[in-house]
């Protein structure tokens, strides 16, 4: 289906049930907090999304939606966005070496990749990896 960003930026695609990304917050138990209901309309309605090989995952920080800012490649993460890595990793179990290798290999469209956002609030950044 080919939606008009017309249809995305009034939210007539949106009021149409068409949901442009899943806003829903893992893991989903009853004390993970989930976004206001502005923000998930925001992201699920108004916020076109961006293609990943799992499928994509909106973050949030300070109980709002973060704002994508883009794949990363490896000079990204060594770089402007080197901020972002420890939440990349945040829970994997993953070592030193296995991170710094994942870092390394990261390219836009490839695999492994990266997708950065940053909180609205407290300008934060976040991401995660991703691979077939």
């Amino acid at each position: 289906m080919t939606i008009c960003p017309w249809c995305i930026a009034d939210g007539s695609a949106c009021d149409r049930g068409i949901a442009l990304n899943d806003a829903t917050i893992y893991p989903l138990l009853p004390s993970t907090p989930q976004m206001t209901i502005e923000d998930r309309r925001m992201v699920e309605g108004l916020t076109p999304g961006f293609t990943t090989w799992q499928g994509n995952r909106w973050l949030m920080c300070c109980g709002r939606a973060c704002v994508y800012l883009g794949e990363a490649e490896s000079a990204d993460l060594r770089g402007r966005w080197h901020g972002v890595i420890p939440s990349m990793f945040q829970d994997s179990g993953f070592g030193a070496a296995e991170m710094e290798e994942i870092v390394d290999r990261v390219m836009k469209g490839g695999s492994p990749c990266a997708y950065v956002f940053q909180c609205q609030v407290c300008q934060s950044l976040h991401g995660y990896w991703d691979c077939h």
